[in-house]
């Protein structure tokens, strides 16, 4: 849950709890900065969001309208970080349920802030290489295609995944 008070925020999450001065905070409305009641609450919600190489590209996944948020939309290897859990191993547990390959850890990102109309999030980027099996998306996806890093950019994806993968690189 987020606190505003006075100058300072504090996030707290399932897996970390984030303090940052509100004038140096970002994503957050000039609105919320300018906030003058003691305390305000919202829900911000940590993701891991997984880029699996293989030679010189990368696997993306097409979300299926089964999922809650961005359906139909271009993505990475993604999941909620459930409570006592660290996004490392949320990633790897994500990785074998979506995909049922096995891979390595190559780079941990930066964690990246988003807030859109589907709700607001932590954003946890890894890259990892693929090391065995073949990939057997699951019913979150509907179609998967290995790409070069440049071409993100002609898919329609979810929310900062350009510059997710950018960090991770």
């Amino acid at each position: 849950m987020t606190e505003l008070r006075n100058t300072d925020f504090n996030v707290e999450t399932s897996t970390e709890k984030h303090s940052v001065p509100l004038e140096k905070s970002k994503g957050f409305s000039k609105d919320v900065r300018n906030l003058q009641a003691n305390s305000v609450t919202c829900r911000v919600t940590n993701v891991v969001s997984c880029f699996i190489k293989r030679n010189d590209r990368i696997l993306l996944l097409k979300r299926s309208e089964r999922v809650r948020s961005y359906r139909g939309k271009w993505a990475t290897v993604s999941g909620y970080v459930e409570k006592n859990e660290k996004p490392e191993e949320t990633a790897l547990k994500e990785i074998r349920e979506e995909t049922g390959i096995e891979a390595k850890l190559i780079r941990k990102g930066k964690t990246i802030h988003v807030k859109d109309k589907e709700g607001e999030w932590w954003v946890h980027p890894f890259l990892f290489e693929m090391k065995s099996g073949s990939i057997k998306i699951d019913w979150e996806h509907v179609e998967y295609r290995w790409i070069r890093p440049e071409e993100i950019k002609n898919y329609d994806t979810v929310p900062m995944l350009k510059e997710a993968l950018e960090n991770v690189i």
